[in-house]
């Protein structure tokens, strides 16, 4: 597992990632939807084991990930997981991104605990995936594909690269 903690190491590692799939934009050649599957089994049993609240399951199409979970909180809100296509990367933030846009924010805000969100990033730390901040995910996307044709009229970003819909 990748433990990569700052925003530099961050950066240069999803340009490392996108530079090695420069071939492949949905999902790399190489993608082993069996694997996959495991890893999300292993995520959704591990917060099973740590959460009061059980996580629902969504496979995604035509995007840069394949999967979402979905995870109710104490509150009510709830946290969307989602697992990019690449590179084991996955991204924490909250499924209604209007009242609290960040996963940083849902938490100032009391929506979730901080208890919550070790749980949550220590499970997908244990199914073997590299946390990718949403403060990482907006910076602008500088790799290796030209995304303004994805979404017109939108800065291209590396939340678009690796955790959008096409």
């Amino acid at each position: 597992m990748n433990n990569v903690t700052t925003e530099t190491p961050i950066l240069d590692y999803l340009r490392a990632v996108d530079r090695e799939h420069a071939d492949a934009f949905e999902f790399p050649i190489n993608f082993d939807w069996h694997e996959a599957e495991e890893r999300i089994d292993e995520l959704t049993e591990r917060l099973g084991a740590v959460h009061p609240y059980p996580a629902a399951v969504a496979w995604v199409q035509d995007a840069t990930y394949h999967a979402a979970v979905t995870l109710p909180t104490e509150s009510g809100t709830r946290l969307m997981i989602r697992a990019s296509n690449f590179a084991a990367l996955a991204a924490v933030e909250p499924a209604d991104t209007r009242e609290y846009p960040t996963l940083d924010e849902a938490v100032a805000g009391g929506a979730v605990t901080e208890e919550e969100r070790r749980r949550v990033l220590d499970a997908v730390a244990h199914a073997e995936y590299v946390h990718v901040p949403e403060h990482v995910l907006d910076h602008p996307y500088d790799g290796v594909y030209t995304l303004r044709e994805i979404h017109p009229g939108k800065p291209p970003t590396w939340r678009i690269r690796f955790f959008g819909q096409l």
